[in-house]
């Protein structure tokens, strides 16, 4: 991939805007998109791939800063301030702690979240320059990385690799990457930073690194082998976590509740077109109401509705629809609660996505 570097007056869009100091980020197995506040909210929220709001997927955290699925379709949220990890099903539903007292004797401040090809569960660290291993049930199984310098700093961001290797960005006396093999142990340093604070990263598909330049604002690029091939963003804000959707799309978290969608030269990652969706209406609706919705390319489409925690509580339409027209899909909420519902919809162009609100 080439990515072209940009400037600040046209580097990015805005994505979602509002939140209280978002950092971690990730995207579901089914699409959604999760994103850890640690403002005051204290909370985890839902977006569909479009950037529609799709409600709280959890509340009542303490300082949420990394989030993660892992294999088995789990969701873990870190807590930073409290030591310790939350699980989730995938529709929001509590499991329960999964790590108490992280780090040495409790005393450790649980950051990003990752997992490696044998399943060990990763996090870093941030009060340590180690990464802490843990088994799927959230067993302790001892420090899986640790940092090269001495004193170590603190570990940051954590990226397993499509070839399984894990990279680890550190702070403190050498602000660098550092490469792991899966199963850990010893490393070597990847790549180093010459100014500001190594944060969270991401794999492109040609196997270069995006890497989060927290306190400058940067995100800057390494090539598969570590070579820094410039700063391909500036964004106006300390920066918080780094997600590649599903589609190629980079999304970069902001302290200032921005979420923004890198304006990258992704060729070789083309997204697909949005499908083009107009008006809910009537909305607020008694009963039902009406989705427009227009399609550049015919083929079998599904519009779900969704409740607050993701579960598809209505199919509206699961069918072909020809391209062009302006289709009209009805909307039953007759059946359903009051309250605010997501509409998404998945077509050969794209996903899509609405909110709609029922009122008996």
């Amino acid at each position: 991939m080439l990515l072209s570097p940009v400037g600040a007056a046209a580097a990015q869009t805005v994505f979602a805007t509002g939140l209280e100091q978002p950092m971690g980020i990730t995207q579901l197995s089914d699409g959604r998109i999760l994103v850890a506040e640690f403002g005051p909210s204290d909370q985890v929220s839902a977006f569909f791939p479009d950037g529609t709001p799709l409600g709280v997927f959890a509340s009542g955290l303490e300082d949420p800063a990394g989030i993660a699925q892992l294999a088995d379709g789990r969701v873990l949220v870190s807590e930073f301030n409290d030591a310790r990890v939350q699980a989730f099903e995938a529709n929001g539903t509590p499991l329960g702690t999964f790590v108490t007292d992280f780090g040495d004797n409790g005393r450790g401040a649980p950051f990003v979240i990752s997992q490696a090809t044998n399943g060990t569960v990763l996090i870093s660290d941030n009060y340590a320059g180690a990464v802490r291993g843990y088994s799927p049930s959230g067993v302790a199984a001892g420090n899986f990385a640790e940092s090269l310098s001495d004193p170590p700093g603190a570990a940051r961001g954590v990226l397993r690799r499509a070839n399984g290797s894990v990279l680890v960005t550190f702070t403190g006396p050498l602000d660098a990457v550092q490469q792991f093999g899966a199963a850990g142990g010893s490393g070597s340093v990847f790549a180093t930073l010459t100014s500001g604070d190594a944060g969270q990263m991401v794999e492109l598909a040609d196997g270069s690194i995006l890497a989060l330049n927290w306190f400058v604002g940067e995100v800057r690029s390494f090539s598969s082998t570590g070579t820094d091939t410039g700063v391909v963003a500036t964004l106006p804000d300390v920066l918080g976590g780094i997600v590649r959707l599903a589609d190629g799309r980079v999304l970069v978290t902001t302290d200032g509740g921005t979420i923004y969608e890198l304006g990258l030269d992704t060729a070789l990652e083309a997204k697909p077109p949005p499908v083009s969706i107009g008006t809910v209406q009537p909305n607020p609706a008694q009963g039902t109401s009406t989705l427009s919705l227009t399609l550049t390319v015919g083929g079998w489409v599904t519009v779900d509705v969704l409740d607050r925690l993701g579960r598809i509580v209505a199919v509206a339409h699961e069918g072909p629809l020809s391209a062009g027209a302006v289709h009209a899909i009805r909307l039953d909420g007759s059946g359903l609660a009051s309250g605010v519902y997501g509409v998404r919809v998945r077509a050969p162009e794209g996903v899509g996505g609405h909110v709609v609100s029922f009122v008996r």
